[in-house]
C-alpha cells in the first residue's frame, strides 16, 4: 500500500517543499513510487476544507482518507490539525492493485484516440487483444480488420482532418475483467462534394477490458450513439440545391450526418449501429453485467 499524505504543510508553497501540485497529482496516479516527499510533522487543511495550493479536486480526495486527529486550530492558516505521516491510513494491497489496474485501463483508452488520430497503426492494434471485436457505425468485425481498414485508406486527403476527443473513462473491475465507459467527441473536417464541411458526434465507447498475462487490453468495444451535426465551413457558398441532394433517409437519427459523411466517401455502415437509450444498449448494458460477473 501506500500513505495518502497530505504533502503541503500550512504557509509553506509548492516551491520550498520542491515539488509541484502537478508532481503530487502524478504521485497519486503512481501508488508505486515511494512517498519520498513528506515535509514531515502534522498536516493541515485550510479554513475551506481544502490543502492550501492543490486543486481542490485532488485535495478533496486526499482529505476524504486523512483522519482528523484534534480540533486545535493550526496556527498559520486556521485549518484543522491531520494526522502525522506513519498515523495516516494505508491503502492495502487490494486497493493498490485496483488503482493501478483502473490506471492502466484509462491509459489504454488515451492512447486508443492518440493512436487513431496519428496513424499509428501498431499502438492501435496494441489496444486490443488478438480476438477483439470492434462495433460501431462503419465497420462490425474483429478488431484487427478494423485497424487495417483504417491502415489502408491512406492519408486523408489535403485540408481534411480527424479528432476523436476521449474524455476519462467511467471503470468497474471484477479481478481479471472490466467494464470501461468513456464519452467521445469526434469532429471531421471534410469535402461533400467539393463543399467543406464540418462534423460533429457525440458518442460512448462501451468497454469490456480483460487482463491477460497482466496486460489489459480492450476485449470488445462499441460505440452508442448519441447525437451529431454537421455545419458549411462558409455557408455563403453552398448553393440550395446541394441541400436538396442530402439523403439521410434511412440512417439513425443519432448519427445520420456521419452515416452520410461515410457513405459520400465511399463506405458502407454496419447493418446494426448502437444508438443511445434503446432496447440494444439495455442489452449491451446486460451483456457488460454477466460478462463483469464471470458469465
Amino acid at each position: 500500500g501506500f500513505a495518502t499524505e497530505a504533502a503541503l504543510r500550512c504557509g509553506q508553497t509548492n516551491r520550498a517543499l520542491g515539488f509541484s501540485a502537478f508532481s503530487f497529482r502524478l504521485f497519486l496516479l503512481r501508488p508505486e513510487r515511494p512517498h519520498d516527499f513528506s515535509p514531515g510533522g502534522r498536516f493541515c487543511c485550510g479554513d475551506d476544507g481544502f490543502i492550501p495550493n492543490l486543486p481542490k479536486s485532488r485535495s478533496g480526495y486526499i482529505l476524504n482518507h486523512l483522519r482528523k486527529l484534534t480540533d486545535e486550530e493550526c496556527p498559520e492558516n486556521g485549518g484543522k490539525v491531520f494526522a502525522d505521516k506513519k498515523d495516516l491510513p494505508m491503502l492495502d494491497d487490494a486497493g493498490s492493485q485496483a488503482m493501478r489496474d483502473e490506471n492502466e485501463i484509462a491509459r489504454v483508452v488515451r492512447n486508443w484516440g492518440f493512436a487513431r488520430d496519428r496513424g499509428d497503426w501498431e499502438a492501435l492494434k496494441g489496444c486490443f487483444h488478438p480476438d477483439a471485436t470492434v462495433d460501431i457505425a462503419w465497420i462490425s468485425a474483429p478488431a484487427h480488420e478494423f485497424v487495417e481498414s483504417l491502415k489502408n485508406r491512406g492519408p486523408l486527403p489535403p485540408g481534411e482532418h480527424t479528432t476523436h476527443q476521449v474524455e476519462n473513462p467511467h471503470i468497474r473491475l471484477n479481478g481479471g475483467r472490466a467494464v470501461s465507459e468513456c464519452p467521445l467527441t469526434l469532429f471531421n473536417r471534410a469535402f461533400i462534394d467539393g463543399f467543406e464541411f464540418d462534423f460533429e458526434a457525440w458518442l460512448r465507447f462501451f468497454d469490456m477490458f480483460e487482463k491477460r498475462e497482466g496486460v489489459w487490453r480492450i476485449f470488445q468495444r462499441t460505440a452508442i450513439h448519441d447525437k451529431d451535426r454537421m455545419d458549411p465551413v462558409q455557408p455563403e457558398k453552398i448553393p440550395a440545391s446541394f441541400y436538396d441532394s442530402v439523403q439521410l433517409e434511412g440512417y439513425p437519427p443519432e448519427c445520420r450526418y456521419m452515416c452520410y459523411r461515410h457513405v459520400k466517401h465511399g463506405r458502407r455502415m454496419a447493418r446494426k449501429i448502437m444508438t443511445a437509450r434503446s432496447a440494444e444498449e439495455r442489452a449491451l448494458r446486460e451483456e457488460g453485467e454477466r460478462w463483469l460477473a464471470g458469465g
